[in-house]
């Protein structure tokens, strides 16, 4: 089993320093560690549509309505990151500027808003905290990206940060092959101009 720690460690690991006993110690290795690692992986879970952050719900309505311009609004899960599809949404033409409309649900801080009727079922990337949760892949990733942003800070060094990025670079893309090898392939609707040729 991994833990919030053992990714710590791994990362401190990586760029040569001492590992850490507890999270809340008073070292500036766990100081560093802990201002830093949430917001990093939020935006490493909002990068991809990781297949283990993605989850599914089916929202009910707002008791209030939008001011106006739309019909429904609805309170986006606590856990969601970000918002990728919502069942009922018209697929996207790469062609289609039209600017005269609205798009058929948009958020709205921590709401929905569309006149799609509930219940709205959508997926979204869901903030996974426990690395026990994340595909292997991803943990190697992280560790590297963490290592990244510690190794300045902590070390004090500028080429073991070099080092940690391009490690970076290459296991988060193996990570997103490996999770888009598990997924089915995701096709975009034809262009207006295809539709009319045919």
């Amino acid at each position: 089993m991994a833990s919030r720690i053992d990714i710590i460690n791994l990362a401190l690991t990586r760029i040569g320093e001492s590992r850490i006993e507890e999270l809340d110690e008073n070292s500036k290795a766990a100081d560093e560690a802990r201002a830093v690692y949430d917001l990093l992986l939020d935006s490493e879970l909002m990068a991809n549509r990781w297949g283990f952050a993605q989850r599914r719900a089916a929202l009910a309505a707002s008791a209030t309505a939008p001011a106006w311009g739309y019909a429904y609004k609805y309170a986006i899960p606590a856990d969601s990151l970000s918002v990728v599809y919502v069942d009922g949404q018209e697929p996207a033409a790469l062609d289609d500027f039209r600017q005269d409309r609205f798009p058929t649900w948009q958020i709205e801080g921590r709401d929905i808003v569309t006149n799609l009727g509930a219940p709205l079922n959508i997926l979204y990337v869901a903030k996974i905290e426990s690395p026990d949760e994340w595909n292997a892949a991803f943990r190697v990733a992280f560790s590297f990206k963490l290592a990244e942003v510690l190794a300045v800070p902590i070390a004090g060094d500028t080429g073991i940060r070099d080092r940690m990025a391009q490690a970076y670079e290459i296991s988060i893309r193996d990570a997103r092959q490996q999770s888009a090898i598990q997924s089915a392939p995701q096709f975009v609707a034809d262009s207006t101009w295809l539709q009319v040729r045919g």
